[in-house]
């Protein structure tokens, strides 16, 4: 990007040429961030997460809870379906249907956030997190109801 606005540039009446500068890893995230956009925010410049609709942000907090209460990574999608309805019941949220619910985790691998590992029955689908637990936390803790979600933990 650098090289291709020195070529275009003119030389100086001189004769002279202006040297451009090395690029920078900044400067190649900045690119990549804007071309791409993050995972978890929104590639229009939006505050952050405000893209990210609340049906898949309570998926990916109830993924969250059951890995990180329980001892594998990954979870069958009927056993996250059961966690999500849960969730969204206590929080007076209304919950989508189990094959919207498998929609909405394809949307999420798409994003990069979540891995399907398909099966003959759609509830036995494994669900499991493609990016970091922590950066999934930071990303969701800024709300109130996923934080408060994700401090009050599994409760019966």
């Amino acid at each position: 990007m650098a090289e291709a606005d020195g070529k275009r540039r003119p030389a100086n009446l001189n004769g002279e040429t202006k040297s451009m500068g090395r690029v920078g890893l900044p400067q190649v995230v900045r690119v990549l961030s804007e071309v791409y956009g993050d995972r978890m925010t929104s590639p229009s410049g939006e505050s952050e997460g405000e893209s990210f609709p609340l049906q898949q942000k309570l998926l990916v907090c109830c993924l969250l809870l059951l890995t990180s209460k329980g001892k594998g990574k990954e979870t069958h999608l009927g056993k996250l379906y059961e966690t999500y309805s849960r969730v969204c019941g206590q929080r007076h949220v209304s919950a989508v249907g189990q094959g919207e619910c498998l929609t909405l985790c394809s949307l999420l691998e798409s994003r990069g956030i979540f891995a399907l590992k398909k099966a003959k029955e759609a509830r036995l689908t494994k669900v499991s997190l493609k990016i970091e637990e922590k950066d999934v936390e930071n990303a969701l803790k800024d709300r109130t109801l996923l934080g408060s979600i994700l401090s009050a933990g599994l409760t019966s």
